[in-house]
């Protein structure tokens, strides 16, 4: 089953209080290590649910993850993790340039694969919640991503009766080896 997921960086160099990854924004095949493990993880992922298809991971900071959280669910701050996924017809796509870079081609064509969607992490958010909640930072930013990619996919937790929450932890342990090696970006 082939699938393509990218990784890009969109945040902010020089804030003392975000995470960043060193290195360019760059898809599966050209990873260096600061993504293999996120490449990795959500490559496995859309395998074990039987999907195909191009996956964007976007690491953004409390104030874009802000911007989109009240533009798209009108909720005040910033939160761990937003899913646009492209399935639907009615989807709007993020892709604005006041958010997202605009040069995304909306289906791979050196692959063919259709583009599932988008999902939009905060690491600082993903490090605050574990914080709060005494959990393992880099278990945690797993755990955000594989949520994200769940509702990409059309799984909601908030209509289902327990279906989502079930498959998170079905994929938290049947990938725990992946889970290990999705790290949380390097703090500047």
């Amino acid at each position: 089953m082939a699938s393509r997921v990218e990784v890009v960086n969109l945040l902010q160099q020089g804030n003392d209080d975000v995470p960043v990854m060193d290195g360019p924004s760059v898809a599966d095949d050209e990873q260096d290590d600061n993504y293999r493990g996120i490449v990795d993880f959500v490559q496995a992922i859309l395998e074990a649910e039987g999907v195909e298809g191009r996956l964007t991971v976007a690491l953004v900071d409390e104030e874009t993850m802000a911007g989109l959280n009240m533009r798209y669910r009108a909720a005040n701050g910033p939160t761990d993790v937003l899913s646009f996924s492209y399935a639907a017809e009615e989807a709007e796509p993020v892709r604005e340039e006041e958010y997202f870079p605009a040069d995304f081609p909306d289906e791979d064509e050196e692959h063919g694969l259709p583009d599932l969607g988008e999902i939009a992490v905060c690491p600082s958010v993903v490090m605050r919640y574990a914080s709060e909640e005494g959990e393992n930072p880099a278990k945690r930013f797993a755990w955000s991503i594989l949520h994200g990619v769940l509702h990409v996919l059309g799984y909601d937790h908030e209509t289902d009766s327990g279906e989502m929450l079930l498959r998170e932890q079905v994929l938290l342990r049947q990938l725990e080896p992946l889970v290990r090696t999705v790290c949380l970006p390097k703090i500047v």
